[in-house]
């Protein structure tokens, strides 16, 4: 139900006829679609629905889908503070989850992803991150283009926050700072990072993304200790190639 578009458009279906036949639903008291699908997976998991007659042969995961469901599902959990299953019963999850997946890999099936997310999901490869649950200060989220940012440093706010470099190949580099657009300048120009930087001078980094955790400039991220621990714990679990581990 959280992979396949047209299994979830005929179960919708089905249940909202048997809503208006039992007089629990009418016109102008339409059911989110997303608590339904919910009601669904809450009574499989609860043991409440009869056994399924044998499971769908699916073709193996590729490497290459298994690393865009982890990029996708990081930036959605990032976007959404919500577990996966959350964000793929509801319809604005499941618009951002495909807009991330086309965003880093036109060429891949988006269903095989969603697969392979809930894989990771179930393998505990995408257990949720201490520093999101700990955070409990507004946090804002954007992406742009490492092309975009080399040409306009202004779309970079002034304020504290973290950082993510990453591409089609996985995340590349996360870091800290005080001042956002003021760190970055020093990537766009010379980064003490060598690593990073040359592999940013090659000539096709149209795809590589810049990933911006906002923090306000009155919130404990604003302290080093606090940008710091939760810089660790991304690089912990996200593992980009250009980090020392914390």
């Amino acid at each position: 139900m959280l992979i396949d578009d047209a299994l979830r458009e005929k179960f919708l279906a089905a249940a909202r006829v048997e809503l208006v036949s039992s007089q629990q639903s009418n016109e102008h008291q339409p059911v989110d679609s997303s608590v339904l699908v919910w009601r669904l997976l809450s009574l499989r998991k609860a043991g409440k629905l009869p056994p399924s007659q044998g499971r769908p042969k699916y073709p193996p995961l590729t490497d290459r889908e298994r690393l865009v469901a982890e990029i996708a599902s990081r930036r959605a959990e990032d976007q959404f503070h919500r577990s996966l299953d959350r964000i793929l019963v509801d319809d604005q999850g499941r618009a951002f989850f495909a807009a991330a997946v086309n965003e880093i890999a036109v060429e891949v099936e988006l269903e095989h992803v969603r697969r392979a997310a809930l894989a990771l999901r179930k393998a505990r490869q995408l257990k949720p991150e201490l520093a999101a649950r700990l955070v409990d200060w507004p946090i804002e989220q954007r992406s742009l283009r490492y092309s975009e940012l080399v040409a306009d440093l202004t779309a970079v706010p002034e304020q504290p926050g973290i950082y993510l470099f990453r591409d089609q190949t996985g995340y590349l580099y996360i870091g800290e700072a005080k001042d956002l657009r003021a760190r970055l300048s020093t990537h766009v120009t010379d980064s003490d990072r060598e690593a990073l930087f040359h592999y940013l001078q090659e000539p096709d980094r149209s795809q590589v993304f810049v990933d911006l955790h906002v923090f306000p400039s009155d919130s404990p991220g604003a302290t080093l200790r606090v940008r710091r621990a939760y810089e660790s714990e991304l690089i912990r679990s996200r593992e980009p190639k250009f980090n020392l581990r914390p």
